[in-house]
């Protein structure tokens, strides 16, 4: 029944993890959601770990997942990231307010990463060559 649950990452879930998650990724899926801003549906992408929890990259994510792992999705697929809270800059530059925090990400190193299925036929005996 669990992995019928919706089990999306917010903020709050990383606070009460200590501040930080890491996972491996299992599927990159595109979902069809409401955008909050503009109140009109919109496809996403959604980034399913093998845990079961599942996170909507803002675009910052998108970013450091394409410089680290490539610009293709599915290229992400076994790839070991860490997720964290980093406080967000006040756009008026006052120090008044709540302080915000936005999910960021981490590309872990790629010895930590573990090859997907579908890469273990191409593996050579002594050598890997991630791609």
């Amino acid at each position: 029944m669990r992995r019928h649950l919706n089990r999306r990452m917010t903020n709050g879930d990383l606070e009460q993890m200590g501040g930080d998650y890491e996972g491996v990724i299992a599927e990159v899926v595109m979902e069809d959601m409401r955008n909050r801003y503009t109140s009109k549906r919109e496809e996403h992408p959604v980034i399913v770990f093998e845990d079961g929890w599942r996170i909507v990259p803002n675009i910052g994510i998108r970013q450091a997942l394409i410089n680290s792992l490539k610009a293709e999705s599915d290229d992400w697929i076994g790839g070991r990231i860490r997720i964290f809270l980093r406080p967000m800059p006040r756009k008026d530059g006052s120090g008044d307010g709540p302080q915000r925090f936005e999910k960021a990400v981490e590309c872990l190193a790629p010895e930590t990463v573990k090859p997907k299925k579908t890469e273990r036929a191409e593996l050579v005996a002594d050598e890997i060559s991630w791609r």
